[in-house]
């Protein structure tokens, strides 16, 4: 169970299944779009991602060392 995390747009889970990312993108009421990565065996964040724009998509690559993150016109891998 993953406490503290409000609503959220996307997720992705990894291939191994160790980790969740859940993604807030921008709307009316945020202008920011942000991506956490949690832990699936200890419930708690490992990473938080802060940007402006609309997130479209989540994937991890299929070697789940990337994630990939997909706004409106542009892309990022991280």
């Amino acid at each position: 169970r993953i406490r503290g995390h409000q609503g959220f747009d996307l997720l992705a889970a990894s291939p191994d299944g160790s980790r969740l990312v859940l993604g807030k993108g921008a709307n009316a009421n945020h202008s920011d779009a942000e991506i956490t990565i949690w832990s699936l065996e200890s419930s708690r964040p490992l990473a938080t991602f802060v940007r402006s724009g609309i997130l479209e998509a989540l994937s991890f690559s299929s070697d789940g060392n990337r994630l990939i993150a997909v706004f409106a016109n542009d892309v990022r891998a991280a």
